[in-house]
């Protein structure tokens, strides 16, 4: 992952995430009507569940990942978009994860906030960009 700037994607990322979220099931996907209902804490909650538990949300919280880190890329590689978060090499989904729950823990004021701002929120302060990266 490289960067992204959280309310860009958000708009036109929460209806894939609604989508997403309605065929993976689980308790915090059955408890949001929508994608932009889940919260940057609804997300920590998933991504703290290990895998195997018998839930979904490790699950939930390794598809987010993926598919905001997928779909900033594209926004990027298309110039839609600046970089706001940025590593080489590209760290772990484990590291991601663990990362963005450190953040979480460290910011809780930032909770309630819709899980697109947050997450991206959090990548940016844990892997920030140089000015030079960012004016490209």
């Amino acid at each position: 992952m490289e960067a992204m700037r959280p309310r860009t994607a958000g708009a036109p990322l929460a209806a894939g995430l609604a989508a997403w979220m309605a065929i993976a099931g689980g308790a915090h996907a059955q408890a949001a009507e929508s994608a932009s209902a889940l919260t940057t804490g609804d997300l920590a909650t998933a991504c703290l569940e290990e895998n195997g538990a018998g839930t979904r949300g490790a699950d939930f919280c390794e598809g987010f990942i993926l598919g905001t880190g997928l779909f900033y890329k594209e926004l990027l590689e298309a110039g839609v978009i600046e970089a706001w978060a940025c590593t080489d090499p590209v760290p772990t989904l484990a590291q991601i994860r663990d990362d963005f729950l450190a953040w979480v823990q460290a910011n809780p004021a930032h909770e309630p906030e819709p899980a697109i701002d947050g997450f991206w929120r959090a990548m940016a302060a844990t892997y920030p960009c140089a000015a030079t990266t960012r004016a490209e």
